[in-house]
């Protein structure tokens, strides 16, 4: 495959949509399995995990 760009972006995204989230959405509930790939162009991501009702953030 030859690439017309020198962007090898262009190959993928055909493949993708851009969605916009508001703040503080759950992209992936507990104990649920994803079938959805995220890419961040501008936010902040602050994982955490629920133990017994209390929220622990695992990175930032």
């Amino acid at each position: 495959m030859e690439l017309k760009s020198k962007d090898p972006w262009t190959i993928f995204s055909p493949f993708f949509k851009q969605v916009e989230a508001p703040a503080r959405t759950i992209l992936l509930q507990e104990g649920k399995i994803s079938k959805t790939m995220f890419f961040l162009e501008k936010a902040a991501c602050v994982p955490w995990v629920n133990n017994d009702g209390e929220e622990i953030t695992t990175q930032l």
